[in-house]
């Protein structure tokens, strides 16, 4: 017959103490691993990413203060002066011109007619920022945005910021607009040239210099712009936007080493880095979550053996943090390689479970 020996409050104490440790750690990975992971892909995004080298074809015209002091009023932008900055670029033969700037309302109607006229008699394809009510515009703002050059192409112009810390890290694909799909302005520029874009979103790829800064893109200022050589655009997708220190401008990765004035880039920077993942068919690659938490099934299962053998309790949290750190470099090993970007924080902290396991106490 058999003997059953009750659990000695001793038991009880260590199984309560156990439990109460797996309370704590799976409360501490729900609260701290998602800001965490995303923490971490920033400073991998921005320190060993393979998007080191952005097309050389995409040039940017950027509007800044030292065109708007060219003008008798900095708002709204003059858009006589734009209708003679997209008429020289048209005149260079460039692949597609983008214009990052909401027509929503009227400035003055000479100008307002002449720019409208520029745009549609252009012989390059152009492609206008547009927005839908989810962009908060209003009736009257849509209705004058759909009418300023209705044969321009449009592409939206909005970008995807984490609801969290407002960083963009995802790429904005395009949304149904009154029961049609239309395109980012990224995508749009894209499709002029043959290239399709997905509707699905993606993540945001940031190409960068050697080191931690941003990679640049040919830039013109507006100003410099207006007298240039054909040589400067013909061939290129030719985006303009505004480079203003208190308008457009957007936290991206960067900021997380370079600081929050330096890591905001223009909008249309960000576009000209949407387009060139377009162009060159880069990608980070997010595998399924059983192959993303392999590596740490593998390390899990070491812990685990690692803490049932009978060795030093000094030995042990040796071999179990090499596990970890080897599963970490061989991660960041992938993303710097081939832009594999698999979860970190959250199966490190899940380690701490079977690692901390004493079956022998």
């Amino acid at each position: 017959m058999a003997v059953f020996t009750p659990i000695g409050k001793v038991q009880k104490g260590r199984l309560l103490a156990s439990l109460g440790f797996f309370f704590i750690l799976g409360a501490c990975i729900a609260t701290f691993s998602p800001s965490g992971e995303k923490l971490l892909r920033d400073v991998l995004m921005t320190t060993i990413s393979p998007f080191v080298a952005p097309p050389t074809d995409i040039v940017i015209v950027t509007i800044t203060e030292q065109t708007l002091e060219r003008f008798p009023y900095r708002s709204p932008l003059d858009r006589g002066a734009l209708a003679d900055l997209v008429q020289r670029i048209d005149k260079a033969h460039p692949r597609t011109i983008g214009i990052d700037l909401l027509f929503d309302q009227p400035t003055e109607a000479e100008k307002d007619r002449r720019l409208a006229e520029v745009i549609e008699a252009a012989e390059s394809p152009v492609i206008v920022a547009s927005a839908s009510h989810e962009d908060d515009l209003t009736d009257k703002q849509l209705s004058y945005l759909s009418r300023f050059a209705p044969s321009a192409i449009r592409g939206l112009a909005a970008l995807s910021h984490d609801r969290v810390d407002g960083v963009v890290r995802e790429e904005f694909p395009g949304r149904l607009v009154n029961g049609n799909w239309q395109p980012s302005f990224a995508s749009a520029l894209a499709q002029t040239a043959g290239i399709s874009a997905s509707q699905a979103a993606e993540k945001m790829v940031y190409y960068r210099a050697t080191g931690i800064h941003p990679a640049r893109f040919t830039i013109y200022p507006a100003h410099a712009a207006a007298f240039a050589p054909p040589a400067w655009f013909a061939g290129k997708f030719v985006l303009i936007g505004v480079d203003l220190p208190l308008q457009d401008r957007h936290a991206t990765p960067f900021a997380v080493l370079n600081g929050s004035v330096a890591g905001a880039l223009p909008g249309v920077v960000i576009h000209a880095n949407a387009l060139a993942r377009l162009i060159k068919g880069d990608k980070i690659i997010t595998p399924e979550a059983v192959a993303a938490f392999a590596p740490f099934v593998l390390a899990t299962a070491l812990c685990i053996w690692v803490a049932w053998l009978r060795i030093s309790v000094l030995v042990k949290p040796v071999v179990i943090i090499g596990a970890v750190v080897s599963v970490l470099i061989l991660e960041a090993t992938a993303f710097a390689k081939a832009g594999i970007l698999l979860p970190m924080v959250a199966p490190s902290m899940l380690l701490l479970g079977p690692a901390s396991a004493d079956p022998n106490a």
